[in-house]
């Protein structure tokens, strides 16, 4: 079934909110299928994902909601590491831009819920980015470069103006399309004048994670 991009964000942010908060006295541990922080990094995050569903309820809403506990457990990780490359900027930037490029390929796609698991894996892999630039230890998996990301974002913008001239009888939102392109340049802006601070390594890292989600796909 087509959906929005804005109420399935809406919708992720409710069922997560439903699913989590299910278990109110629940140790931390039990909250993680009976997993620390410690054990979930210590798993392939695919393998987590496969571990949380089969021990929740095995559900879709299972699945999205494990992304965001790896999500989080990343981001604690994080925060226990001296700020070091606008770390910090970073993981703002970062997960809003993720978000929104996410959004646009959602919306031009033509949607389904199954865009709810794209959605988590953009916050896992800002988290996972913040880490190699807090950590100076992961090597970028590409070399991608800011034309590159440049090339992808007016790709973007190129398929939304295509859509503006259809019929309005498909799924696009051209409202929320414009309103996601808006910001995600604005955070592009932030992110190009951060990255142009940071080593070549460092700034790949960044750059991958750019056009890693500008060319989302299911």
């Amino acid at each position: 079934m087509d959906t929005d991009p804005v109420m399935l964000r809406a919708l992720v942010l409710l069922v997560l909110v439903l699913l989590l908060s299910s278990m109110p006295a629940r140790a931390e541990g039990d909250r993680q299928a009976g997993k620390t922080d410690a054990e979930i990094l210590a798993m392939d995050r695919e393998a987590w994902v496969d571990y949380y569903a089969s021990h929740v309820s095995g559900s879709h809403a299972s699945w999205t909601a494990s992304y965001y506990i790896y999500a989080e457990v990343l981001r604690r990780r994080n925060d226990h590491l001296p700020p070091r490359n606008h770390s910090a900027e970073f993981e703002s930037l970062l997960n809003d831009f993720g978000e929104r490029a996410v959004s646009i390929n959602d919306n031009l796609d033509g949607g389904g819920n199954i865009w709810a698991n794209v959605y988590g894996r953009a916050n896992c892999d800002a988290e996972q980015t913040v880490f190699g630039l807090l950590a100076g230890k992961t090597e970028p998996a590409h070399l991608h470069t800011v034309s590159q990301v440049r090339h992808q974002i007016r790709a973007l913008e190129q398929r939304v103006d295509r859509e503006r001239t259809r019929p309005r009888t498909t799924f696009f939102n051209i409202t929320t399309a414009t309103t996601d392109l808006h910001f995600l340049r604005a955070d592009w802006a932030k992110i190009q004048q951060l990255v142009s601070t940071l080593g070549r390594k460092d700034a790949r890292l960044v750059l991958d994670f750019c056009v890693d989600y500008l060319t989302a796909s299911v």
